[in-house]
C-alpha cells in the first residue's frame, strides 16, 4: 500500500513566506530559479511547500532574494511575529488552502486586506 505524503504546514508558511518576497522583489520563479540553479518548477514546489527547503538551499534563497533566513521563516528582525511557534488551526489550515490557490497578485491583495483588517 502506498503512503500518500501530506503537505506540512510549516513548510507551507515558509514557501509562502519565499513567495511573497520574491513577489515584492520583483522577481520571477525563472529568476530565482536561474540564481539558485535550480528549475523553476523546483521553485515552484517550494513555494507550494510540496517540497521541503534544506538548510543549505534556505541559505541560498535568503542571500538571492536579499533577506535574512528568519524573514524566510516569518520571523521579523526584531524577532516579533514568530509565524512557525503555533501550530495551525482548522480556520488557518482552510485560509492557507486557499491563499495558496490563488495566484501572486491576489496573494498580494488578499495580504494587504488582511493587514487593514488586523489593524
Amino acid at each position: 500500500m502506498s503512503k500518500i505524503k501530506k503537505t506540512n504546514p510549516d513548510d507551507i508558511k515558509i514557501g509562502m513566506n519565499i513567495r511573497a518576497i520574491r513577489l515584492s522583489r520583483g522577481l520571477s520563479q525563472e529568476k530565482l530559479a536561474e540564481s539558485l540553479g535550480v528549475t523553476f518548477q523546483q521553485v515552484q514546489k517550494y513555494e507550494k511547500g510540496t517540497n521541503r527547503v534544506g538548510g543549505s538551499r534556505m541559505v541560498a534563497i535568503a542571500k538571492a532574494l536579499g533577506v535574512s533566513i528568519n524573514e524566510i521563516f516569518g520571523v521579523s528582525s526584531d524577532g516579533v511575529g514568530e509565524a512557525l511557534a503555533q501550530p495551525l488551526n482548522d480556520t488557518q489550515r482552510k485560509s492557507l488552502d486557499i491563499l495558496m490557490k490563488m495566484n501572486g497578485s491576489k496573494q498580494l491583495l488578499a495580504l494587504s486586506i488582511l493587514r487593514v483588517i488586523a489593524k
